[in-house]
């Protein structure tokens, strides 16, 4: 099993979720993690800031799965980084979804994003 930090499209209450639907998970933060907006979902780089997100325990098969939904190591690459679990503060190391050219974007200052659907 391995820890999965997400922070865009995988998050609860995203497109993406389905994926992790009904597994638990914990909100944690990933320190030296930035943030930027794509059109339709966020990059991630390492760099000065913090990013916030859930981490999940995933199986082999299903970290195969995201790999290629973030089509890694193609367009993400997967690296394993520290994030600390919230509220109880404990670090842990988990895998990330990071992105080469994600510095070309404007940053999300706050470290969270969250695709808001106006009708």
């Amino acid at each position: 099993m391995h820890n999965l930090f997400v922070y865009g499209t995988l998050k609860r209450g995203q497109v993406n979720h389905f994926f992790l639907a009904g597994l638990p998970n914990k909100f944690a933060k990933a320190p030296h993690i930035v943030l930027h907006h794509g059109k339709s979902y966020p990059f991630a780089r390492r760099g000065k800031g913090v990013t916030y997100g859930e981490v999940y325990r995933v199986s082999n098969r299903l970290l195969s799965k995201i790999d290629q939904l973030e089509r890694h190591p193609d367009l993400f690459y997967r690296e394993l980084t520290n994030v600390i679990l919230l509220p109880q503060r404990i670090t842990v190391s988990a895998w990330i979804y990071l992105h080469r050219h994600a510095h070309h974007h404007p940053k999300i200052l706050k470290g969270y994003w969250q695709k808001s659907v106006f009708f």
